[in-house]
């Protein structure tokens, strides 16, 4: 099937939007022995997997358009915390380079017109998209190498980090978003002034307070994600290439996250909410929910995910890419406003405030103000680029949540 990559992209993405709407209505009676439900999900991935391999080369990427240094470039961006309170729709000059922002809105509704745009072959100089979709459009010619486009010197600034997590086929392909990371988040007056650093305490805690009549409220674990669990045993979704769930690591995690949890598998997004309000002692969230949380009235502290043996965080979705046929702005407005996207400007003051760290070296000394958050973000890591990781994060999560006594049914 020699399917056109801009086809095969809309395709891609629907598929992921179907496997999401599927992951939130997992029946209540699901439950499954966590080897089985890890076996299942091992051979849908390889199935997925075996899908993209056996999907043929794209046709050669069409020519991008001239370039002009005094086109305007176009910038196309979703609701983000960061980001988007910088524009609000008016052309405006950055760097010397006029930028004609476009909101998409949020991201469900920002994908269906990433779709109709890749159809239209009507695409911007550069764009924000989902870290899940850079790969394939990486792959599918849509999407340019930045180590072609930035200054060396710009490249050098960016912090290990971000160029482990977005070098691929050799090649930088991406940047991220932000500096967002997953935290553990506590309330003091039920865990104390210390959390818990790894699984043994953090259990340890958790029976100490199921073995009290009466402990002082809050208690109990909200939500603990399966993959950064994975991830802190030494164990991964993918490894040489083939699903490795089938692995003692995987089973393992899965152990612990339903033991942590009593087996009630509850969203990030609920169990954020419980937290607030005072029902939970601990949960993982998005350090992008620092504003809400120092809002709240509960007297909280942060920490990185406790691991199996040590801190494990999650990395943002969040990416930023050059398109190779965009709309014809040139080489040196790109990196101009890439150089001002990851500056001081987007990445100081006000961002350390709503949670993410700096994305360049030459912005670190920011980070002493918000060493927790420094501390999660560097004992991180991200999902794969891998092109259907959509696909199978969907398929894992379909799954992981048989496995649970009360898989979650909201948002």
């Amino acid at each position: 099937m020699n399917m056109d990559a801009s086809l095969r992209s809309i395709a891609f993405f629907a598929q992921v939007l179907i496997a999401a709407l599927v992951c939130g209505c997992t029946a209540e009676n699901a439950t499954g022995d966590p080897r089985d439900t890890l076996l299942a999900a091992n051979d849908r991935i390889n199935k997925l997997v075996e899908s993209e391999r056996a999907v043929q080369q794209p046709p050669p990427p069409r020519p991008p358009l001239p370039l002009h240094s005094d086109s305007p470039l176009r910038f196309w961006y979703y609701a983000h915390p960061l980001i988007a309170e910088h524009f609000d729709g008016a052309p405006l000059a950055i760097a010397g380079t006029t930028v004609q922002p476009q909101f998409m809105g949020e991201w469900p509704v920002a994908v269906q017109k990433w779709m109709a745009s890749f159809a239209a072959d009507d695409l911007p100089d550069v764009g924000m998209v989902k870290r899940d979709l850079v790969a394939r459009l990486y792959n599918a010619g849509r999407i340019r190498p930045l180590d072609s486009v930035l200054p060396r010197s710009l490249v050098d600034d960016l912090r290990p980090e971000v160029l482990a997590d977005y070098t691929y086929d050799g090649h930088l392909i991406a940047l991220p978003a932000d500096g967002f990371c997953s935290l553990l988040y506590f309330n003091r007056r039920s865990v104390g002034a210390e959390p818990p650093k790894n699984w043994a305490f953090l259990a340890a805690y958790l029976n100490a307070h199921r073995a009290t009549p009466s402990p002082p409220p809050p208690r109990g674990m909200g939500a603990f994600p399966f993959l950064e669990a994975l991830w802190s045993a030494d164990g991964d979704v993918l490894k040489n290439g083939v699903g490795a769930l089938h692995c003692p690591e995987a089973q393992r995690a899965l152990e612990f996250s339903i033991e942590v949890t009593r087996g009630s598998l509850v969203s990030e997004a609920r169990a954020f909410r419980e937290w607030t309000a005072g029902e939970l002692a601990m949960t993982i969230a998005s350090s992008r929910n620092l504003p809400a949380a120092a809002a709240s009235d509960v007297d909280f502290g942060i920490a990185p995910v406790p691991g199996e043996t040590g801190p494990i965080s999650r990395r943002s979705n969040d990416a930023v890419v050059v398109f190779s046929r965009g709309s014809g702005a040139s080489e040196e407005s790109i990196a101009a406003f890439l150089d001002w996207l990851t500056g001081s400007q987007v990445m100081g003051e006000a961002a350390l405030t709503a949670g993410s760290v700096p994305l360049r070296k030459s912005l670190l000394e920011f980070e002493s103000r918000v060493p927790e958050i420094a501390a999660a973000y560097a004992a991180g890591r991200n999902s794969p680029l891998h092109p259907n990781w959509g696909a199978i994060e969907a398929e894992l999560q379909i799954e992981v949540a048989r496995a649970y006594r009360k898989p979650d049914q909201s948002s």
